[in-house]
This record gives structure tokens, sequence and C-alpha cells, in this order.
């Protein structure tokens, strides 16, 4: 864990084994952050003034309202988070969150993209407004949505050279990417560590993916 403490939850909704595509369903995954954010906070080796929060596609959106809500969120880094899809209804949901507000974004944010499928564009709108805070983005040339998930990883490394038209070694070394950022962004943002600044200063091309 290169000395950083990780807890995660399961992704459900209010009633259900399941994570819910709705406003009740966002509610209940961002309670669910709040509650393990309070359950690490009674380790005596965390920090709680170094707390970082990362999530995944539904995950994304619940990290990013986390950190709205909490100002003593230290760093936040969305893969694939649902707010940037296009589609009315997330953009909806997201700006009728209770403390939506993105240019009061307290936490340095990175957001890591994959390649939107046809038909679809990335909506910065939340991004666009973010005032205060160190910003970063990244493109994942070739990535679809699920390349960033690890329970996914499996398909593309042994299902053959391509799969969901995606070649493997194109997943390989964009997911090791993915995790090197991670990393060095908590590393840069959390320990202050010299390390990953000069990581994250370099030019993403270097890193095989593009400053968005």
């Amino acid at each position: 864990s290169h000395g950083f403490l990780v807890a995660s939850c399961a992704s459900q909704g209010a009633s259900t084994p399941m994570m819910t595509a709705d406003t009740d369903g966002l509610e209940a995954h961002v309670a669910d952050l709040m509650f393990l954010r309070q359950v690490v906070g009674g380790f005596p080796i965390v920090d709680m003034e170094r707390i970082g929060v990362a999530g995944f596609s539904w995950g994304g959106l619940g990290a990013l309202v986390l950190a709205l809500r909490q100002d003593d969120i230290a760093a936040v880094a969305c893969l694939d988070g649902s707010f940037i899809s296009d589609q009315p209804d997330w953009q909806q949901m997201l700006a009728a969150t209770d403390g939506y507000d993105p240019a009061a974004l307290l936490a340095p944010m990175m957001l890591m993209l994959s390649t939107p499928p046809a038909g679809m564009r990335v909506d910065t709108a939340f991004t666009d407004a973010i005032t205060h805070v160190d910003f970063l983005r990244l493109d994942f040339p070739g990535f679809n949505h699920h390349c960033f998930a690890s329970d996914f990883l499996y398909g593309y490394v042994f299902g053959g050279e391509t799969w969901q038209g995606v070649e493997r070694e194109t997943v390989v070394e964009g997911h090791a990417t993915m995790c090197r950022y991670l990393l060095n962004f908590f590393r840069a943002h959390l320990e202050g560590d010299d390390t990953g600044r000069e990581y994250l200063g370099r030019s993403a091309d270097e890193h095989g993916v593009t400053d968005g």
C-alpha cells in the first residue's frame, strides 16, 4: 500500500445489493463513503487531515460528491467518473446534488478518461468551473470505460489479443500507467512528496497518455 491505509466499500443502492443510477443510489453511496471515512478515523495510525478518495464510474461520481461536501478531503481522483457523461439525466442529477458548487471544490482533482463511444462526448461543464485547486485531466487513447476496472482486467489479459475491441497490450500498459498516476497523485497531495510531484510534472506523453 506504499504507506497508505486503503479502505473500500461495496457499490450498493439504498435498498438493493447493486447500485442504482438515481439520486437515492447516489446518496446511499456517498453515505457509505462517509461511514467508511468515520471508521478509518478510529484508527490511531490515520491522519484525518490527509484523506484521499478515488472511484471508478459511478464510484467516481460518489467520490466527487464526497469531496464537495467534506472540506477535509485532501485529494480526489476519478476514473471515468459518471459526471463526465453528456447524458442529460447524469448532469441534472449532479447539478441537483446537495453541495454542488464546482468553484467550492477544495481538494486537488485528477480525472482519467477513456475514449468516449460513438455518439457520446465528454461534458466538461463541471471541470471547466473548477477555479481554486489543481486539476489534472488525462485521456487514455484506446481505452474503453471498463479498462479502468480491475475486475474487468482479467478479460483483457486472458481473453486473447483483443477483447471488447481493445488490444491486450493497450490495456495492460494503460492500467499500469493508471496505477502509477494514482500512487504519485496521492503521494504528492497527501504526503507532499517531491517524487510524486516530479512524476505529475512530466509531460503526459512520456507516460503514454494525453494531457486533456
